[in-house]
């Protein structure tokens, strides 16, 4: 027997459907009953002034349905949030700022406390990650290829030794100071005060 209903879907979908129906891999009838108010929305990394809103509402979100305090946010830790290109979008910032409440112990957020992917991110794949050297001079494109580079080695060296830095210094064959002086660097830190024994 047939049953009258009244739905709305909501789906959405990050592959290019005229594309996929194009080549044949989706339908073109389904794309036409799904499609009545489509909306596109532009990457995390092309809106950067939304991730500070973003994250505040998952701050208190999280907060609030662990019964936890919302923590502070450094201001240091704010800029590299709005630096990071999020690949996976709105879903992967929620995931590190849920993490980030679940983890809080002392109601701040420092960068040290954000996941090593944000702090320090590797080159994108096929070199995307890396600047379109036709578009600039010799020297601020090797600047922005040896801090693409500093980052990914820096990201592999303090992973291999489990965040030591003695060690880490030790294998790359520099001082503390410089792996130290390396991270506020990449952070967007003042680097004239790097203490030698942290």
């Amino acid at each position: 027997r047939l049953v009258d209903v009244d739905v709305r879907v909501v789906a959405a979908t990050n592959a290019n459907l005229t594309d996929a129906m194009q080549r044949g891999d989706f339908r073109q009838d389904l794309y036409y009953r799904l499609n009545v108010v489509g909306l596109e929305l532009p990457p995390l990394r092309s809106r950067r002034e939304d991730i500070p809103l973003l994250a505040s509402r998952f701050l208190e979100e999280f907060a609030e349905s662990t019964g936890r305090n919302v923590p502070e946010v450094s201001p240091e830790a704010w800029r590299v949030l709005r630096r990071y290109h999020w690949p996976g979008n709105i879903r992967q910032l929620r995931n590190v700022i849920h993490c980030l409440v679940a983890l809080d112990e002392d109601g701040l957020v420092t960068v040290a406390d954000l996941p090593t992917e944000v702090r320090f991110p590797r080159a994108a794949p096929n070199g995307a990650g890396f600047c379109d050297s036709s578009t600039l001079d010799y020297a601020r494109a090797r600047d922005t290829a040896d801090r693409a580079f500093r980052a990914s080695y820096l990201e592999r060296l303090l992973d291999a030794h489990d965040g030591n830095v003695s060690a880490a210094a030790k294998t790359a064959g520099v001082s503390r100071r410089s792996i130290h002086r390396w991270i506020a660097e990449l952070e967007g830190r003042d680097v004239g005060g790097t203490d030698e024994n942290r």
